[in-house]
């Protein structure tokens, strides 16, 4: 299947490379980067993994989630694709997970 970002999903990572450049190194920063593309590429041939994200069910779209070290990659199958509605770090409050 192909894996596809909403346009939330890119600038949640884009903001999460910003902050680990900052906090702390650029190696650190591709070593998350890294294991976050591994956690899309997994998804990819494995479309149900996961569980059910219940923190998203009031929207009713069936959102599911693929823990990655500290982060969740929120995703819903549809047709023939994966699609990345959010990567949350799961260090956050869960009442700013956006879906």
């Amino acid at each position: 299947m192909k894996v596809l970002l909403t346009k939330l999903a890119a600038e949640d990572l884009e903001r999460h490379w910003d902050f680990m450049l900052e906090a702390y190194d650029e190696n650190y920063a591709q070593r998350t980067l890294d294991l976050l593309d591994d956690g899309m590429r997994f998804l990819a041939k494995h479309p149900g993994a996961g569980q059910f994200e219940i923190l998203l069910d009031h929207l009713g779209k069936g959102h599911r989630r693929w823990v990655v070290g500290n982060y969740k990659l929120i995703y819903l199958v549809v047709e023939d694709r994966i699609v990345i509605t959010d990567i949350f770090d799961a260090r956050q409050h869960p009442g700013k997970m956006r879906g």
